[in-house]
This record gives C-alpha cells, sequence and structure tokens, in this order.
C-alpha cells in the first residue's frame, strides 16, 4: 500500500495510519508493561525516514504469478523517491513471490555517479508471523551489504515475500 500512494502522490494528498496502538496497530502495549513494535511499524519509520522527496516514475519489468482476483499480477512492485535536498534516490521494492529470490536490476545512468548506501529488508515465510511479548524481534528489518561496480547499473537479490528499501547518494 506504501508504493501505491507513493506512486500515485500527484493525486494522493494525505494518508494515515488508522490503528497505531494495540489491536491490529503498529504498537502492543501491556498495561503497566512493555511495549512492542510490528512489522509494519518497522516499514513506516523507514517510509517517514528515507521518503522524503519527490515521487519518480518507476518502470519496472518482472515475472507474473497467476491470482484468484486479479489474473496475472507482477511478482515485484515499488516506488522510487528523489530527495534533492540530500541527494539521494531511495527505492521501495516488494517481492510477492512465495517461491523465488528475484534478481533486480537499477539503471541510474540519469542521475549521475551514485553510491549505493543501504539496503534494508523485511522477509519471512511465514506471513501471519509477528512479534510477541516473549519474541519481541521476531520480526526485524535486517541490513544486508552491497556489493556494486562503479557504474550506474547495480544488482540486488529481493529474497522472497521480502520488503526492500535501497537508498543510493551521489558521490560528492
Amino acid at each position: 500500500m506504501i508504493c501505491a500512494l507513493m506512486n500515485n502522490s500527484d493525486r494522493v494528498k494525505i494518508a494515515c495510519q488508522a490503528l497505531l496502538i494495540n489491536e491490529g496497530g503498529l504498537i502492543n502495549v501491556q498495561e503497566g508493561g512493555s511495549s512492542i513494535k510490528q512489522g509494519t511499524f518497522l516499514l513506516f519509520r523507514e517510509l517517514i525516514k528515507h521518503g522524503n522527496g519527490s515521487a519518480l516514475y518507476t518502470r519496472i519489468e518482472s515475472a507474473k504469478a497467476e491470482s484468484n482476483k486479479y489474473g496475472d499480477v507482477p511478482i515485484v512492485y515499488g516506488s522510487a523517491i528523489y530527495n534533492q535536498k540530500d541527494k539521494k534516490v531511495t527505492f521501495f521494492l516488494l517481492n510477492y513471490s512465495m517461491d523465488d529470490d528475484v534478481k533486480v536490476d537499477i539503471n541510474l545512468q540519469s542521475f549521475g555517479k551514485l553510491l549505493p548506501i543501504e539496503h534494508a529488508i523485511l522477509e519471512g515465510n511465514d506471513l501471519f508471523a509477528g512479534n510477541t511479548y516473549d519474541e519481541p524481534e521476531k520480526i526485524i528489518l535486517k541490513k544486508t551489504s552491497i556489493d556494486f561496480s562503479n557504474d550506474s547499473n547495480f544488482h540486488f537479490i529481493l529474497p522472497k515475500l521480502s520488503w526492500n528499501m535501497i537508498q543510493f547518494s551521489h558521490l560528492n
């Protein structure tokens, strides 16, 4: 949903998260006790931190999977933001495949020399997993190393069933 909002930011002027605490919310709180952050909190935090700027038109070509309701749909979906002030390009990418990791090639030649600086991943096979008071870090955002060459074409692996934030910065 986050990517859809960004991809339609020329029409969507405001979006909100209705459930903030407890039942179905971003954060669960025990009366007189501790709190835990759910996976959706992690995604919103990254979006707030890195999703500022101008939405970019993003052309994504990917394999398709059959859905019961919508027919064949792409297994990779995403959006991109350019922050002119900080000179950063950020991608938010989803791999919907239940079976396969997906190799993604990103061409950023129109931005000049860029350096990949961060790749954060939220992944897991259990679509109903959540953090609990016994396991408060069952769902975490993982940072991974980035291999790259000095050109404008970058290659990443998106794990199956994953949400990814990949950020680039201009070389000064």
